[in-house]
């Protein structure tokens, strides 16, 4: 009989489609088209109000029986039910991420895409910062194997852990093909008129307005930078309300613009209409952004926070989190063709070596390498 894998996601929609959201759909529509697989595949969250943004063919997808609320909280304070009574039979769980605990009968891999509730506790509300503890601290005594979406996580889980190597896999995410089928140039001039931005006219930041993103340390080297305009696209998180008021205080109001949330269709004219993009986040398990930035040839500075100089590599500045004059001086730097020409070519390079396809085969394998037992 062909071994039954459920994958199961906190979420697998959502209007944000943050990072973790993402890397559930991606994987899964990359197994879905992935040609001769060994194992019949089942995707499935809790309940939830949005559809499912992509379209599968060969992998079952349901929605495991609800109340969201009340399982999660069940999960997490009881480790019961099993997850296999929610959403059916498994010979092996794979948690998509520790969004919350997923109690198992079968086997069980987890994802983990960062440790920074246990590393940066100021960064999150309790609740979520509780859920999160105990869901990465269950993934340390049940897991069969914990898989990380970065080597800097992967040593992270080891040592703060205390988990043996050779039950963490490190295995890249990848890049979503908006991004690396490029987009036509009157796409981008559409996009760029509706927001009222002039190409190559703007810094861009993606991601959440909130504390551990260091989005002050950026406003104040624009403002040493004599920078600008930045345009900040996302929606507020934690910290938000004392971000905008930092850009206020400096006089900034006029060269920092936040849209808020942008449909995802539009972040790709967005990076490529843009002179350079800036994530000076104190620390990323991952690092989408500045990839997807690359992939359409745009370039980019990043802080040495967590796993961005590891997956940037030497495709983009990279500048210490706190260092506003080092911030600066890289944006500043983004005016010179040759640097722009040298990071527009790594970039690419770089980019290119992230697919969804390598993550998909590589999840494969460490899948028949745990049936196997």
């Amino acid at each position: 009989m062909t071994p039954r894998v459920l994958l199961f996601a906190h979420r697998l929609s959502h209007p944000s489609r943050t990072g973790v959201v993402r890397y559930a759909n991606e994987l899964a529509a990359a197994l879905d088209v992935r040609a001769g697989s060994e194992h019949a595949y089942v995707l499935s969250s809790l309940p939830e109000p949005w559809p499912l943004p992509w379209t599968p063919r060969r992998i079952e997808v349901r929605r495991a029986r609800g109340p969201r609320r009340i399982v999660n909280l069940a999960w997490t304070a009881m480790q019961r039910p099993n997850v296999e009574r929610l959403a059916g039979r498994a010979d092996l769980v794979h948690a998509l991420d520790p969004g919350v605990l997923v109690p198992s009968h079968a086997p069980f891999i987890c994802t983990v895409h960062d440790l920074m509730p246990l590393q940066h506790p100021e960064w999150f509300e309790r609740g979520p910062r509780w859920a999160l503890g105990r869901a990465v601290r269950h993934a340390r005594d049940h897991a069969r194997m914990i898989v990380t979406v970065s080597e800097t996580v992967r040593r992270d889980v080891i040592e703060l852990l205390d988990v043996e190597p050779d039950r963490v896999r490190a295995i890249p995410s990848g890049i979503g093909s908006p991004f690396t089928d490029g987009v036509a140039a009157g796409a981008v001039s559409e996009v760029l008129r509706r927001h009222g931005l002039q190409p190559q006219g703007y810094l861009l930041y993606v991601g959440t307005v909130s504390v551990r993103k260091n989005l002050p340390t950026l406003v104040r080297a624009l403002e040493v930078a004599g920078a600008g305009p930045l345009v900040v696209a996302g929606p507020d998180g934690l910290g938000a309300a004392g971000i905008r008021a930092e850009v206020q205080r400096l006089g900034l109001g006029n060269r920092v613009r936040f849209m808020g949330f942008v449909a995802e269709g539009e972040l790709p004219a967005l990076m490529a209409g843009s002179s350079g993009l800036c994530h000076p986040a104190t620390y990323e398990g991952f690092g989408f952004t500045p990839l997807e930035a690359m992939a359409m040839g745009t370039p980019v500075v990043v802080s040495r926070g967590g796993a961005l100089p590891e997956v940037v590599g030497d495709a983009g500045l990279i500048v210490d989190p706190d260092d506003v004059d080092g911030w600066a001086s890289a944006i500043r730097s983004l005016d010179d063709p040759s640097i722009r020409s040298r990071l527009v070519e790594a970039g690419s390079r770089q980019a290119s070596r992230y697919t969804w396809s390598r993550t998909a085969d590589a999840t494969v394998r460490l899948h028949a390498e745990v049936l196997a037992g």
